[in-house]
């Protein structure tokens, strides 16, 4: 501790108090002066411990810390004295200057640079906007608001990041997937259906977040050979900086997500030219169609509208297929719970109303009918968590999800093996 600082704790009582707190003040000058900021913060910091909740003690130093915050404002943007604010603005004084809310705006504008993950950037701007309209500075908020539209336009609908094909795992894993692709085209019609309705065909390692122990030795191989990597948030989910995920969610939706594009790139256009071939009389996509009424029990509307897409689709135009099939799924889905014995409806507060369990509340009651893995697989899809997953649902039904993103045909696929897998309950 400053011997300034222990000195006036040992005399608060005693008649030479009044040397001791000019003896700090002196202390705070002769810092200020030399532009010493790091012994500036840690000064301010132990005064803070040594008369934590004695106001009349902390209010001494009140105008030197203000003073203090406004001298390295006015020396402009230096990445060490920004720092320092950082912390300093966290310390008791700094509520009570002068238009603090501008300052702690100011602060958390210019600790961008510090950051590179998006999503901690994304937060900071946030926070930077909130204090500007505290502040009333609507043209600080304007441009905060700009710079933080781009940086989350910049990254946000990119196609899903793709690994280097050499890594060792991708190899492997690109290698398994394609002799499970030469298995499926040897299948007869129905096998070559059921294959599509089962999980994956075990590519898919349990969640992290469902089991600590995921698939024996399959995370420990993921790891040594670079098929989990950190990501700090989805390529095209929306944003949620105040719900951040975790090391290992993030590190596991990178797995997954990697196998999942890999399975998906590798039978999009097998499956397309089987989908659109003929197996005697019967056209396959009629044959799909007749299992939706057996094992969804689906009415001819829903069927139609189901295969209208399907038809799109297959006519090269997925964006139109991706129209009719996102936002069904989610009725699809809350049918088919229904019919297994779910209550898809919640009370509210108010006796005698309800409101619908929520998509993400509908994946939580599917656990009890589907494969775990399965439901992870929706979730990837269709929503999001923590900031991760591709939430094509939502930004299609809020009208933020560009053609670019539809036009993919692995995305039309992903969605389409969606449905199929509404069959494969456990029941």
């Amino acid at each position: 501790m400053f011997e300034e600082i222990q000195r006036l704790k040992n005399n608060l009582g005693q008649t030479s108090r009044g040397d001791s707190v000019r003896t700090v003040k002196a202390k705070i000058q002769e810092l200020l002066t030399a532009r010493d900021w790091n012994n500036v913060e840690t000064f301010f910091k132990e005064y803070a411990l040594a008369f934590v909740d004695k106001d009349s003690i902390l209010n001494i130093l009140k105008n030197e810390f203000e003073s203090v915050v406004d001298n390295i404002i006015a020396l402009g943007f230096v990445s060490d004295n920004i720092i320092v604010l950082d912390h300093l603005k966290t310390l008791p004084w700094f509520d009570e200057i002068s238009d603090c809310n501008y300052k702690k705006g100011y602060i958390a504008e210019h600790m961008l640079t510090f950051y590179k993950e998006n999503i901690i950037k994304i937060s900071k701007l946030q926070e930077a906007r909130k204090y500007y309209r505290n502040a009333h500075r609507d043209e600080d908020v304007a441009r905060v608001q700009r710079e933080l539209t781009n940086l989350v336009v910049s990254f946000q609908y990119r196609p899903a990041k793709i690994l280097p094909e050499n890594i060792p795992g991708i190899v492997q894993l690109s290698k398994g997937v394609t002799r499970k692709l030469e298995e499926w085209e040897g299948e007869d019609g129905q096998g070559k259906f059921n294959t599509l309705i089962t999980d994956f065909l075990d590519l898919l390692p349990t969640p992290y977040k469902e089991s600590k122990q995921p698939t024996a030795g399959r995370v420990d191989f993921f790891e040594k050979t670079g098929v989990i990597q950190t990501v700090g948030l989805s390529p095209d989910g929306r944003v949620n900086a105040s719900d951040m995920a975790t090391q290992d969610e993030r590190q596991h939706f990178h797995s997954n997500q990697s196998i999942l594009l890999i399975y998906l790139r590798t039978f999009t256009q097998p499956v397309k030219k089987w989908l659109s071939s003929h197996e005697g009389e019967d056209q396959i996509c009629q044959r799909i169609g007749d299992s939706l009424r057996q094992h969804l029990d689906w009415d001819e509307n829903s069927i139609q509208y189901f295969m209208q897409g399907l038809t799109a689709w297959l006519s090269d135009n997925p964006h139109i297929a991706m129209s009719f099939w996102l936002p069904f799924f989610e009725s699809a889905l809350r049918i088919q719970l229904c019919k297994l014995g779910e209550d898809i409806l919640n009370p509210r507060q108010k006796s005698g109303i309800e409101d619908f369990v929520l998509f993400d509340g509908l994946l939580t009651k599917a656990i009890n009918h589907y494969d775990e893995k399965t439901v992870e697989y929706w979730r990837i899809v269709f929503s999001t968590h923590n900031g991760l997953g591709w939430n094509l649902r939502n930004a299609f039904c809020h009208g933020i999800l560009p053609i670019n993103v539809m036009n993919e045909n692995v995305y039309s696929f992903a969605v389409f093996n969606a449905y199929l897998l509404l069959q494969s309950t456990k029941l």
